[in-house]
């Protein structure tokens, strides 16, 4: 919260693959409560696409790794605006 009060464009969650549900459930309640975008942080290996989805998250930030292919076919099954762009 304090972050939004000092005026940050948007707020970043850590998503941990083999435990979704803390930062699933964080981004869910913070994109109920405010109005500054939420993004979930997702290293390693990508959740699958409902568990992004699940998430109401506004941005989906996908870390470089050996999983390129397998991040951008996530965020497409997922329906993320943009994921089909070049």
């Amino acid at each position: 919260m304090v972050a939004g009060e000092e005026g940050a464009d948007y707020v970043a969650f850590p998503l941990d693959p083999t435990k979704p549900e803390p930062a699933i459930d964080l981004s869910s309640w913070w994109s109920e409560v405010t109005e500054i975008p939420a993004a979930l942080i997702c290293r390693e290996k990508i959740p699958e696409a409902g568990i992004l989805h699940a998430s109401s998250a506004d941005f989906i930030m996908l870390w470089e790794s050996a999983a390129a292919g397998e991040s951008l076919e996530a965020a497409q099954a997922a329906g993320l605006s943009g994921a089909d762009r070049g």
